[in-house]
């Protein structure tokens, strides 16, 4: 495979090529928030997404709540800031699946009757892992799932066996920097199963490198804004020792498939 080895400020944009790709940052926060004692609750305004969005040159962003101990409100919000912005923002909803009622009855509202285009689940925050009605009606919606697991992604590895035309995005290709054993296990799992994939936001640089050069169709860019300045999240896709064609998929393509877009 011959990769792009320039230095750093030879790195050039899909623009500068004269290319007009898309490029989608797929993991954004949004919202107010309930829990006043966490920093992932502030105010984050449509119109500062959009803001750090512009000056990363990102095409679109896709959206989902903070956190809250139920979503019915949240994910309304961000169906409506979607009908605001439908050029720039994407939405999916959150549920909390510590109470699998309410989160099923959010669920079907968000993807029936709000048009919302994917499922975030956080089980570190909200405590709950999705059970077999959730998953199966996230399939039958045809949307993908983008779970940040409690511990080790080896966990999803049931769910993942037992669905298999289920789309799971594993966030921070599962783990944040310091957990490089879950970003290899993630690996491995991006390599067995075709329904599996995962997004870039905070991983470690070696293990995402080695990501991409193994399974560039399988990572989905992703920056989780506000905290982490999408441009600079980009950057590190940019910098990346692979083909400009694997870049482009990583950037926006892969996600966009999933996304029948």
């Amino acid at each position: 495979m011959q990769a792009d080895r320039g230095k750093f400020i030879k790195v050039e944009t899909f623009l500068e090529r004269g290319l007009r790709l898309m490029i989608v940052d797929a993991h954004c926060h949004i919202g107010r928030g309930e829990f006043i004692d966490r920093a992932y609750d502030i105010d984050i305004t449509p119109e500062f997404i959009i803001r750090l969005a512009d000056e990363a040159e990102i095409d679109k962003t896709i959206v989902f709540p903070v956190s809250y101990s139920d979503y019915s409100y949240a994910n309304r919000e961000v169906a409506m800031t979607v009908e605001k912005y439908p050029d720039k923002l994407i939405g999916f909803c959150r549920i909390n699946c510590s109470n699998p009622k309410s989160a099923l009855k959010n669920l079907d509202e968000s993807l029936t009757n709000l048009d919302l285009k994917g499922v975030k689940i956080h089980e570190g925050l909200d405590k709950g892992f999705p059970n077999r009605a959730i998953v199966e009606m996230i399939m039958k919606h045809d949307v993908p799932m983008i779970i940040h697991q409690k511990g080790s992604p080896l966990r999803l590895e049931p769910m993942i066996k037992s669905y298999p035309d289920l789309k799971v995005i594993i966030c921070h290709l599962g783990g944040y920097p310091g957990n490089y054993i879950y970003h290899a296990e993630t690996i491995y799992l991006l390599e067995k199963y075709k329904n599996v994939y995962a997004d870039t936001a905070q991983a470690q640089h070696y293990r995402l490198q080695e990501a991409a050069e193994r399974v560039p169709e399988k990572l989905i860019f992703g920056s989780d804004a506000p905290w982490y300045h999408p441009a600079i999240e980009k950057m590190r896709v940019e910098i990346l020792e692979i083909r400009k064609s694997d870049k482009e998929k990583i950037l926006g393509g892969n996600i966009l498939r999933l996304l029948n877009l």
